[in-house]
């Protein structure tokens, strides 16, 4: 249960307080390793967050997930997927406007006759 909440958190961006419902746990699973790590890298703690994961990593070494995060942070290509979210794709900022607009423009034509009444 804390852990996904930890996990909702993150997705969320509220690293500190994914740490903080990660802190009160007792047990440390190699989950727990792999959310302190994903939780530290947004608040910027990388040198942290690489110990975390490779202790993740070393309690479940066949999990592909944890791996890839060792991996990601040893030769440094977080900073760039961090990146991708400071940045807004153009159509995205206004949550779709542009296709919202052109769908009620297609329904429009389909529903309205040539004198713009409806043809119910």
């Amino acid at each position: 249960m804390h852990l996904r909440a930890a996990s909702n958190y993150i997705e969320n961006r509220y690293y500190k307080e994914a740490l903080n419902v990660l802190n009160q746990m007792e047990e440390h699973s190699a989950r727990w390793y792999y959310l302190c790590a994903m939780a530290n890298i947004g608040l910027g703690n990388n040198i942290i967050a690489l110990e975390q994961a490779r202790q993740a990593a070393e309690m479940e070494p066949y999990n592909v997930e944890f791996a890839t995060l060792v991996r990601k942070l040893e030769t440094g290509n977080m900073w760039y997927e961090d990146m991708q979210y400071s940045y807004d794709t153009p159509g995205e900022s206004t949550g779709g406007l542009c296709m919202k607009l052109c769908v009620t423009y297609a329904v429009c034509n389909c529903c309205l006759n040539s004198s713009g009444m409806w043809m119910w």
